[in-house]
């Protein structure tokens, strides 16, 4: 009974396995033996004017902890505190978070590690507890894509792609490609082609999605023909014309097109008003016509 009277007597648990609890029934003020009141040593140490009992249990790999005095026996108005080890420090408290009579509740997700559980009574009072420490496994962290904006050209630095995770144990950081690290949840000036974000929580798990950024650009290309061309046909052979030949400054919003003509060949059979078309595709396989007679 002489454990759990301070941070340098902690009151050990041990480890708490997934899918099991540890469990102690204590009191924070004398109980009787056969003869008389037996004094557990707990006085007040922090918090509230209650005696403290102080509480060690390890984790052996990252699980969601429910912490709670809502068990029998518990006789009384209690609170818990949560604490890191080895600093010390508060994670968080609970005072009538159990749901019944005055009893607390902590459900966290932590980190494979070393804990204290600080139980105590509200206020000034005392009397007998249950303690109970479930592990569970933690909510899986994962990571979709919220936008994806594409490029307005096929060759443009333009693209910006949002993200959204969702699990995962603490403060989430974002490595995109293994090489840049960031802790916001979008990227901007994206050029086309794939790319790796992978999330890590603070407890080292991560994920991974891959985004694709493709070309937006659906304007098509301005397509401008001369309007009339005169060629010279040879009796017995095909004179040849080019797309440039049809061509009078052709053009694209993303700069680069391609250029072909139909038909690309006359003879003498087509003496007289004859049709080429010029077709101009952008980069983006966007296409436009014009006719030259």
């Amino acid at each position: 009974y002489t454990a759990g009277s301070g941070w340098d007597n902690l009151l050990n648990l041990g480890t708490v396995d997934m899918n099991t609890t540890k469990r102690d029934v204590n009191s924070n003020r004398a109980v009787a033996d056969q003869r008389s009141l037996v004094d557990l040593n707990y006085t007040n140490q922090q918090g509230d004017a209650a005696p403290d009992v102080f509480y060690l249990f390890h984790l052996d790999e990252p699980s969601r902890v429910t912490i709670t005095t809502n068990c029998n026996p518990t006789n009384f108005d209690t609170k818990i505190h949560l604490h890191a080890l080895p600093s010390t420090g508060l994670i968080v408290s609970d005072d009538d978070g159990g749901g019944a009579g005055g009893t607390s509740q902590i459900i966290r997700e932590l980190c494979a590690g070393d804990y204290a559980v600080i139980v105590e009574g509200y206020q000034a009072n005392t009397g007998t507890f249950c303690l109970n420490v479930t592990a569970q496994a933690p909510t899986p962290l994962a990571i979709s894509v919220v936008e994806n904006s594409g490029t307005s050209c096929p060759d443009a630095n333009d693209g910006a792609v949002s993200w959204a995770a969702s699990g995962g144990i603490g403060a989430l950081q974002y490595i995109i490609n293994e090489v840049d690290v960031v802790t916001a949840t979008s990227v901007g000036n994206r050029p086309v082609g794939p790319f790796n974000i992978r999330v890590i929580d603070a407890c080292g798990s991560s994920a991974n999605t891959t985004v694709n950024v493709v070309s937006m650009d659906d304007t098509p290309p301005t397509a401008l023909c001369f309007a009339a061309l005169s060629i010279d046909v040879i009796e017995g052979e095909s004179t040849v014309i080019t797309a440039q030949d049809v061509d009078n400054g052709s053009s694209d919003n993303c700069g680069e097109i391609a250029l072909s003509v139909s038909p690309s060949s006359f003879s003498t059979s087509d003496v007289g008003l004859q049709s080429a078309v010029l077709t101009v595709t952008d980069a983006n396989d966007n296409t436009s016509t014009c006719t030259c007679v």
